[in-house]
C-alpha cells in the first residue's frame, strides 16, 4: 500500500482522497515483476530518471 501523499497520515489521506491510496497485489510463487515495479513509480508521479530508480529500489525492497 502506498501513496503519493506519505505514509504519515493515511487515515487522513484515506478520508480526504481515497483515489490517492494505492496497493499492489504481489504474488508470492512469482514474486514483484517488473511492470509491477513499474506501476508504483507511475502512480507515485514519477517519470525518466526517477522512475527508474524507484522501480529498482522497489525490486530490492521486496527482495
Amino acid at each position: 500500500m502506498y501513496s503519493p501523499e506519505g505514509g504519515m497520515n493515511i487515515e487522513e489521506v484515506a478520508e480526504k482522497t481515497p483515489e490517492l491510496i494505492f496497493k499492489e497485489e504481489i504474488d508470492p510463487k512469482v514474486g514483484i515483476q517488473p511492470f509491477q515495479c513499474r506501476k508504483v513509480a507511475f502512480n507515485l508521479g514519477l517519470s525518466g530518471q526517477a522512475m527508474k530508480q524507484m522501480t529498482k529500489f522497489v525490486r530490492a525492497l521486496y527482495n
